[in-house]
């Protein structure tokens, strides 16, 4: 039997409307769902430490596995937030479904993440996410580390586009820079 969540309110005071991000439960096999994808919660700090395993042990082929299965996963969301979205989709549907991406990143708890949109035609979007976990737990570095992030808004803007786009980020917390910030561009 599934329920749905009243709405909440953050530590700030501000309302958390689960409409924006519908929270479901099934109580008989306890499993948690959002937006009808099945969930769990695990800490922020969960990541970063199998993050820096990976990195110990692979190097930098980490980066491209950690890609690749956030990539997945932003497939998955923008195709769930998106029905129907394919390439011949007009460009304020495509600019609406952005925007509804940005609304439920902080209702997954990610973050309040913003996009400017450069050229629709190539892709061409930056996109910031001022307090990034995965930065916020890290060593400081002389790379960007938010491979999640990437791969995750790589894969969302691939469904959004309906063409392979790819994701690259260009500042990261974990470099002193004041945001994360990412470009994307179509392939």
């Amino acid at each position: 039997m599934a329920r749905r969540t009243p709405p909440a309110t953050a530590p700030d005071g501000e309302k958390v409307s689960s409409d924006s991000f519908p929270i479901t439960f099934d109580t008989e096999k306890g499993r948690i769902f959002m937006q009808g994808l099945p969930v769990w919660f695990m800490s922020p700090q969960y990541y970063a430490d199998m993050q820096v395993q990976l990195e110990t042990l692979m190097g930098k082929a980490s980066r491209g596995i950690l890609y690749r299965a956030a990539e997945h996963a932003g497939v998955r969301i923008a195709t769930l937030l998106g029905p129907g979205i394919g390439p011949e989709t007009d460009d304020m549907a495509r600019v609406s479904l952005l925007l509804r991406v940005a609304e439920v990143m902080p209702s997954a708890g990610h973050g309040r993440m913003t996009f400017v949109v450069g050229d629709l035609k190539d892709a061409d979007i930056t996109w910031t996410l001022p307090y990034s976990y995965i930065a916020e737990l890290s060593e400081k570095t002389s790379h960007p580390v938010c491979h999640f992030y990437a791969g995750y808004i790589g894969g969302i803007a691939s469904v959004v586009f309906g063409r392979n786009v790819v994701c690259e980020e260009v500042e990261c917390r974990v470099m002193s820079a004041k945001a994360c910030v990412f470009k994307t561009r179509a392939t």
